[in-house]
Formats: structure tokens, sequence, C-alpha cells
């Protein structure tokens, strides 16, 4: 669609339920059942989820406690690097008026 990475990444923040239950079934159908077969289920329902895909529309999901309305994937790494950040701001900025007589 031309969407650059930011809006890619809002999209799938807000509709992370939809993606989730998009790849978990054939996720899991290679995890529950024996090799060959699991394989066997993953090929036929991968071609089903990607037609649904296509004609579908998601829906943001109503927030509960156990499921937020966003789902924000790079919550760590935002909050670590804004630490970093604001150790650094501290340390080089001047702490106030320097009082010298």
């Amino acid at each position: 669609k031309g969407w650059d990475f930011t809006r890619r990444l809002l999209v799938f923040q807000r509709h992370w339920v939809y993606m989730l239950g998009f790849g978990l079934p054939s996720a899991l159908s290679t995890f529950i059942f024996p090799q060959f077969l699991g394989l066997g289920v993953y090929a036929l329902a991968f071609p089903i989820s990607i037609i649904f895909a296509v004609t579908s529309t998601p829906v943001q999901h109503e927030p509960t406690k156990l499921f937020p309305r966003n789902l924000s994937m790079f919550f760590f790494a935002e909050y670590v690097t804004l630490g970093i950040v604001r150790q650094i701001k501290l340390r080089l900025l001047p702490r106030g008026p320097s009082s010298s007589s």
C-alpha cells in the first residue's frame, strides 16, 4: 500500500489481536501434530488464512484488563533509550544558576 514503517507499526499495534489470531492457529498446528502432519495442516491452513486476511477488515477490539487496546511492541526499548537519554541530559546540562562570587 506504500505505507512507511511508522504507519505499518501503528496498524500492527492497533490490530494486534487480529494479527495474533491470524497466525496462531497455523503456527500451533506445527507444534501440536507430528512434524509431517503438522506441516500438512499448516500448508492447508495458510492459504485459507491469506484469503481471509485479504477479504476481511480488522476491527479494533475493546480494551479489557487482559487485552489492552494497543500493544506497544517497542515499549522496553523506548523505556531504556529514554532512560539513557535522560541520564545523559542530566549529566551534561548545568544544574541551575551557578553562584559564582
